[in-house]
């Protein structure tokens, strides 16, 4: 049984997010990459570390001239050490534009044509020497009824 677009999406954005090493071209290496609501607790010793959910969605469904158009959209959440006590979040800057860089280049997602980074908040740990966003994406695509 060929499993939903919607499916096909977020193993896409799973993949994507799991390539995201130096190797790749990245300036972080990702030790986790876990699917649903997880806390920092869930990423402690194995920094950096990264969560997403797709807590609503569909945010529209319409039909033009025939086409279905869904927009998914996506909660990032980054979790990375710093010495945040000292001023110093090199790991938390590097770890930010890596997630922006892999959702917004082709090679790593499929569905760039259709993504928009639309918000982000960040959370900068001072003394808990941890630092830790949340990256708003939204993916839309297009589908049949018969395959959301």
């Amino acid at each position: 049984m060929a499993i939903s677009n919607r499916q096909q999406i977020i193993i896409d954005i799973k993949t994507a997010l799991e390539s995201i090493t130096i190797e790749n071209g990245f300036q972080t290496d990702i030790k986790l990459v876990q699917r649903g609501w997880h806390g920092l607790e869930s990423f402690k010793g194995r920094m950096p570390g990264l969560a997403f959910v797709v807590p609503q969605g569909p945010s529209r469904i319409f039909t033009q001239g025939g086409t279905n158009q869904r927009t998914l959209k996506f909660k990032i959440f980054g979790y990375t050490e710093d010495n945040a006590d000292k001023g110093e979040f090199t790991n938390f800057d590097k770890l930010i534009s890596d997630v922006e860089k892999v959702l917004m280049t082709e090679e790593y997602n499929p569905h760039l044509q259709w993504t928009e980074i639309t918000n982000s908040a960040y959370y900068e740990g001072l003394k808990d020497n941890f630092s830790a966003f949340i990256m708003d994406a939204d993916i839309s695509y297009q589908y049949e009824w018969n395959n959301p």
